[in-house]
């Protein structure tokens, strides 16, 4: 999801193509997580929990936050307020 919103503000926001080999070369230190059946199951206990207690959660942050419950990592974020409700959910940021 993380690499999906990158891509779409490339195009959104017209980079350059020396921006996005930049951003390509920083992404080359990761790993992509792709989704698989435990990923979609943690990502639709997060929808559905969100829902029940009143405070949905964007399709695109429960994916975000999926990954990081899945392989028991901190979300890093600059939107702490998105992720606050997401249990067992450890989140640094400085917000």
């Amino acid at each position: 999801m993380t690499l999906a919103e990158l891509r779409r503000w490339e195009i959104q926001n017209n980079w350059s193509a020396k921006r996005i080999e930049k951003t390509n070369n920083f992404l080359d230190d990761f790993a992509i997580t792709y989704a698989d059946e435990k990923l979609c199951e943690i990502w639709a206990e997060i929808k559905s929990d969100a829902h029940k207690k009143g405070r949905p959660i964007e399709t695109a942050d429960a994916w975000v936050a999926s990954v990081a419950l899945m392989f028991d990592v901190p979300l890093v974020t600059h939107n702490r307020r998105h992720f606050e409700n997401i249990e067992h959910l450890k989140i640094i940021s400085e917000a």
